[in-house]
């Protein structure tokens, strides 16, 4: 969730919103943001690996720039709880790092390769993974593919200016 700006664009546009993010900074930073401009959403500190998702729940999960920091089998259980989550014709979207960004290189040589596109970081004990439009897709075999691109942006939003290979996914759960 970050400082809420996908939640707070559908909470103010009056749709039922739950985020959630582990870092307490950027929830009561979101939570600030929507009560001063009278948005009323849900804004939750909780490990997204544990938070439950009740099944046949929401329209939409926005997954932006989460999946990256995670071992691939928690990617799998959190992706498996979203879809789960899903009411029919409910959409899962998705921005990720994928292999074309400039960090993939980096951690080739010098952190452990873990998996296809995944690297343990020994200094920070931290995990990070980039997805090919393909292995992406691999998860939403029953599923519409609305939207999928991929491209090369321009980072200004912490530290030196810097960029990043991104895809994005928009998915819809097919009704039956």
């Amino acid at each position: 969730m970050g400082e809420g700006r996908n939640a707070y664009y559908f909470a103010a546009k009056g749709h039922p919103v739950t985020g959630v993010d582990y870092s307490s900074a950027a929830v009561k930073r979101c939570g600030e943001i929507a009560i001063e401009s009278g948005v009323e959403m849900e804004a939750l500190v909780a490990d997204i690996t544990r938070f439950p998702v009740p099944p046949s729940t929401y329209s939409l999960i926005i997954l932006s720039n989460v999946l990256n920091f995670f071992h691939p089998l928690e990617i799998e259980r959190i992706l498996h709880k979203a879809i789960s989550g899903l009411v029919k014709k409910g959409m899962v979207y998705i921005q990720a790092f994928s292999r074309e960004d400039p960090a993939y290189a980096r951690n080739e040589k010098m952190a452990a390769k873990v998996d296809e596109g995944t690297f343990y970081r020994e200094k920070n004990e931290t995990y990070i993974h980039f997805f090919s439009k393909s292995s992406l897709l691999d998860y939403f075999t029953d599923f519409d593919v609305l939207i999928m691109t991929e491209s090369y942006r321009l980072d200004l939003t912490h530290g030196e200016p810097h960029y990043h290979g991104v895809i994005e996914l928009l998915v819809r759960k097919k009704a039956g």
